[in-house]
């Protein structure tokens, strides 16, 4: 018999531009951003580390949402 899985609400601080983008691709992905939140915990938590590289890109290149 299978068990469920308890879930719980995580609540974050996060820029409303940057929101808006992600939502943005996450749709063009075809998911919602909740989900693409999980993924990527969940990419996290299997590799033991973060899903990407660190960047050497200028800190105003980071912050271009567009």
């Amino acid at each position: 018999m299978a068990t469920k899985k308890k879930e719980v609400q995580l609540n974050i601080r996060i820029d409303s531009a940057l929101k808006t983008a992600g939502q943005k691709v996450a749709k063009e992905l075809g998911i919602d951003l909740n989900t693409a939140v999980n993924l990527f915990i969940a990419a996290m938590v299997r590799a033991h580390q973060l899903p990407f590289g660190p960047s050497t890109l200028p800190s105003e290149t980071l912050l271009d949402y567009s």
